[in-house]
């Protein structure tokens, strides 16, 4: 939606329920996206200017509650992915998902980082990469998620 000064705007329900907004007037916001947005990039490229990272076929959706082990054996545990929302990316995007919502110890990520290891500031885009998937549990279950977002889009726009 445009505003009559022409600025952008993005109006969002904080409390979707099944699809539906909710009638809950505290729950709306608008957000100034074309600012927001801008601020974000130039934040990127003022620490990531020439970042140019490998493609990488991606899970998409990396949290506890999509990862299991099978027993192979008495001896030996096998790990499976299961739910995926498969693309190409960053792969420090799934690590970013794995560490948002916890269940995934520091030996995971030190594995990780022993087998393939990451270039650096990949702390920093951690950040950058977890907003969006904050962003999208916003939509979808408004409530705490809409503050974490705004506080993250200030932090990182700074």
């Amino acid at each position: 939606m445009v505003s009559p000064a022409g600025r952008s705007h993005v109006h969002t329900s904080c409390a979707i329920a099944g699809g539906r907004p909710s009638s809950n007037a505290e729950t709306h916001t608008e957000i100034d996206a074309g600012r927001q947005l801008a601020r974000l990039r130039q934040a990127w490229l003022g620490q990531f200017d020439g970042y140019q990272p490998q493609a990488s076929l991606l899970h998409g959706d990396l949290w506890s509650g999509n990862v299991a082990t099978l027993g192979r054996d008495e001896h030996r545990d096998e790990g499976v992915v299961f739910d995926p929302a498969v693309h190409y990316g960053d792969r420090e995007c799934d690590l970013a998902m794995a560490d948002l919502f916890g269940g995934f110890d520091a030996g995971f990520f030190a594995a990780y980082q022993g087998h393939w290891p990451l270039q650096r500031g990949w702390r920093e885009r951690r950040r950058f990469y977890q907003l969006y998937h904050l962003l999208n549990h916003a939509n979808l279950f408004g409530g705490h998620y809409v503050g974490i977002c705004r506080k993250l889009i200030d932090q990182l726009g700074e």
